[in-house]
């Protein structure tokens, strides 16, 4: 019988030296790895939602320490990472981005991305990807010459989304649907819902009363 798990990780763990895959029977799994607000709490990291769905990885938001409780659940944020897909383009939502783009790309059991990382979030998205690869040209291009890594792993395929279905194969749908972060002026957020075989679970993002959130939770089964 399929399942559908969900995982909070807290901050006390194990420094893990090697990898061994994370042992799951479930093919829909949802990990919470942060919770927190800007405030830089040990106790809260940042965040960002991890979802295991038939055999796919889709990372919700990369807030601070993401890298961290990814590895934390020994799960690959280079080679094994296949979306990082943003809510918005808060700062305490996209912090760990570089940490996941340029670690994920360096040769430990954590990294040997050789393709270009996969993004896409709310309008603004792209533009954030190519600001950091520029950001972050001295440090590619020494890795590249000194360690000969995989040019193409320090590169982001990124896009802007609208609302509507983002993402569609092998039986997983995400669908991006706008919601009220509040205060009139942050716009757009982005919640979004992910359906596989008869399953769904909703990712609201930040927000505040809002209706649309509700009628993609409604159709919930499980």
């Amino acid at each position: 019988m399929s399942k559908l798990l969900l995982t909070i990780l807290t901050a006390g763990s194990i420094l893990l030296a090697t990898y061994a895959p994370a042992q799951t029977q479930a093919d829909f799994e949802i990990v919470l790895l942060g919770t927190g607000t800007p405030p830089p709490l040990m106790n809260r990291f940042g965040p960002a939602t991890l979802v295991h769905v038939n055999g796919k990885t889709f990372l919700f938001d990369a807030g601070r320490g993401a890298t961290q409780r990814m590895w934390q659940k020994r799960v690959r944020f280079g080679q094994g990472l296949d979306y990082l897909i943003l809510t918005h383009l808060h700062s305490d939502h996209v912090l760990g981005i570089p940490d996941i783009f340029l670690t994920g790309w360096l040769g430990g059991p954590f990294g040997r991305r050789k393709e270009p990382m996969k993004l896409m979030g709310p309008p603004g998205t792209a533009a954030l990807a190519k600001n950091l690869v520029a950001a972050y040209d001295w440090d590619i291009q020494t890795r590249i010459a000194d360690q000969k890594l995989a040019p193409a792993g320090a590169t982001i395929a990124a896009r802007d989304i609208q609302p509507g279905v983002a993402y569609e194969a092998g039986g997983v749908k995400i669908t991006a649907f706008k919601v009220d972060h509040g205060g009139g002026i942050i716009d757009p957020v982005y919640g979004y819902r992910i359906d596989y075989d008869g399953r769904a679970a909703v990712i609201s993002g930040d927000r505040v009363y809002n209706e649309t959130l509700i009628e993609q939770a409604k159709a919930w089964t499980c």
